[in-house]
């Protein structure tokens, strides 16, 4: 059994990762379950359809202390430097909000940040999952511009924390997050409509402060207690024959 999560790196490969990765998944002793209905559409579309789809967990911590409503207007984000990770995309819609609002406190977390962002966005380097944490609970919005995500985990975490989310259409997101009922959502590359997004949530605390309720709710069940309980689910299923390879399209377990 294999557990698939890598979507974004066959969506935004090459043809020659594409091949590899679609070998790779294609071996007829595997059964697959897929993390996310982006996963499953890429298995599907590579000729493997996945037996189940098991989103993953939020770890316990990754929860909200300091409520929406006391917090500072601080924007978020996490540094990633692979392309389709939106790092363009989210600092040229942060520098249209920083005209706007030169005052406003940016943050950011991530290896590679240091000496290659503007002096405004304040980049905190590696921080241990006790410090990501604190820095999701300073943030009143936090902001997601992947244009793929195989499930879009730091969405998953902020929101657990109580950030009010700004993120795109890049696939695993679309699980969890809802246009206008728990984030604000966008076409992935559009910097325009994304800076937009981000001045709406700092000018709208009622809508901030309402989305950000709505995410926590949205995320409090997806605990790894769950995620395991389906996991094993499956495996018993396979074991007893009930899955006995990947071209077996019943969802055994529900996301």
């Amino acid at each position: 059994v294999q557990i698939v999560y890598d979507y974004e790196f066959w969506a935004a490969g090459d043809p020659a990762t594409r091949r590899r990765i679609e070998k790779a998944l294609r071996r007829p002793d595997i059964v697959h379950i897929a993390t996310s209905g982006a996963v499953r559409g890429m298995l599907e579309e590579i000729g493997v359809p996945a037996v189940a789809t098991v989103p993953p967990g939020i770890r316990d911590h990754f929860r909200c202390y300091t409520p929406p409503s006391e917090r500072g207007v601080i924007v978020g984000f996490a540094y990633r430097e692979q392309a389709h990770k939106g790092m363009a995309d989210v600092l040229t819609a942060l520098r249209v909000v920083h005209e706007k609002y030169p005052e406003l406190a940016v943050q950011c977390f991530g290896r590679g940040g240091a000496g290659k962002l503007p002096p405004w966005v304040e980049s905190l380097g590696y921080l241990a999952d006790s410090e990501v944490v604190e820095f999701y609970n300073r943030c009143a919005v936090f902001v997601l511009p992947s244009h793929y995500e195989g499930w879009g985990l730091p969405a998953a975490e902020a929101m657990a924390c109580g950030a009010a989310v700004v993120t795109t259409y890049c696939g695993g997101v679309e699980d969890f997050a809802e246009h206008e009922h728990n984030a604000l959502m966008v076409r992935p590359g559009d910097s325009g409509a994304l800076s937009g997004a981000i001045v709406r949530l700092i000018e709208d605390g009622q809508l901030r402060q309402r989305l950000a309720q709505a995410g926590m709710h949205s995320v409090a069940k997806m605990t790894w207690d769950v995620a395991v309980e389906k996991i094993q689910a499956v495996l018993r299923q396979v074991v007893t024959g009930g899955t006995g390879s990947s071209n077996n399209t019943d969802q055994v377990v529900g996301g």
